[in-house]
């Protein structure tokens, strides 16, 4: 996705600033964001695999610096029915890591 907007931020609320962005700009085009985003998900039987990746390259025309932005996680997880007669109850392992 490319934009120019004074915003860093979006989501489904609106647009809004990253940390470490001015927020009292009245240019509306002052920033032109480009990014990227990626989403995985593996589920095999018992296991599943889910990861998130975005890199986003924001380019401030008031200032004329650039900033490359990158961050995601992975998670994974396991679900198993029950371990045996001794233990029917569902248990389920879980782990996430994020950067």
């Amino acid at each position: 996705m490319r934009n120019l907007s004074a915003y860093t931020r979006f989501s489904t609320s609106g647009g809004g600033q990253l940390p470490g962005y001015d927020t009292s700009t009245e240019c509306n085009e002052r920033y032109l964001v480009q990014q990227l985003g990626l989403e995985t998900l593996l589920k095999y039987r018992e296991f599943s695999l889910t990861s998130e990746n975005h890199v986003k390259f924001i380019d401030d025309n008031e200032t004329g610096t650039e900033s490359l932005i990158y961050g995601g996680f992975i998670m994974s997880g396991f679900f198993r029915v029950s371990l045996s007669v001794l233990c029917p109850i569902p248990w389920r392992w879980s782990f996430a890591f994020p950067w």
